[in-house]
């Protein structure tokens, strides 16, 4: 999270967070009785022009925020308990849980959902998805950079899996991009040079065909079903999801990775 100046700050009370709305310097002077001058000095990070305290506390009273924030002592303008500085939550973060929970009814149901484990849990899989999707969109978006769709074409594979190779290392390596899509994009890679072993291992092929992104959303969505469960258990389909889990784990049936959320009859034969 980038850090406001001091100027920055009185600037953003004044025009941002504004109880009274953005107002003028002149606007905030008649309200408070304190001079244009000393406003538009304390939004000057240049002007190391010193004030009272008593100046401080009046316009932050104005403005409607605490003076910790204006001070730089907090991140958070808001006269509750410093969110921003101990959850490390956006502002903008904050105010929308706020909103969510201004009726009794939202804020008891999400602090269940908060104090839930399997709640974290999901949390934890829906951004995993998120970096495995876009280190999938990397990955597919270079090998067909170098994909050729003419049957005739004297180009060398082995030329193009080499240039390909080349940029995924050096994605890879980049420390300016996120580090878990980076993880993510070596996995794929790695899982690149295993298309082979599929020939030696029955399930493998199985297993090779889902992209990491598809096995995290199923997991994903199993948290999201469990959680559902705790919320209402006394709803007949949780009954029926657990009979054909079991079913699933004996092997009568079998489960559709994809998270269509479709059970099929497995054929015989193990097919």
């Amino acid at each position: 999270m980038v850090r406001l100046t001091r100027g920055e700050r009185f600037k953003d009370a004044r025009t941002v967070h504004n109880q009274h709305k953005k107002q003028t310097m002149d606007e905030v002077a008649a309200a408070t009785g304190i001079s244009k001058s000393l406003i538009q000095a304390l939004e000057d990070d240049e002007n190391n022009r010193s004030v009272g305290y008593d100046k401080v506390a009046t316009l932050a009273a104005h403005y409607h925020v605490s003076t910790d924030y204006l001070l730089g002592l907090s991140d958070d303008p808001s006269l509750s308990p410093a969110a921003t500085d101990d959850l490390h939550l956006s502002e903008k973060a904050i105010k929308q849980m706020k909103y969510f929970t201004c009726t009794e009814q939202y804020a008891a149901e999400l602090s269940a959902l908060m104090e839930d484990r399997l709640f974290w849990s999901m949390l934890r899989e829906i951004i995993a998805y998120q970096k495995a999707s876009i280190a999938e969109g990397i990955s597919d978006s270079i090998k067909l950079k170098y994909h050729t769709y003419e049957e005739d074409s004297c180009i060398d594979e082995t030329l193009n899996e080499e240039k390909i190779e080349t940029e995924i290392t050096a994605i890879i390596n980049d420390d300016t991009l996120d580090k878990t899509t980076r993880n993510y994009l070596s996995s794929l890679r790695y899982l690149d040079s295993l298309t082979g072993l599929s020939e030696l291992h029955p399930d493998a092929a199985y297993v090779l065909n889902f992209a990491p992104s598809e096995i995290i959303e199923q997991r994903a969505r199993n948290y999201f079903q469990d959680i559902l469960v705790k919320m209402n258990p006394e709803n007949p389909i949780h009954e029926l999801r657990r009979i054909y889990l079991e079913a699933a784990k004996a092997g009568h049936i079998g489960y559709d990775l994809n998270g269509n959320g479709h059970y099929c009859r497995k054929r015989k034969g193990g097919e």
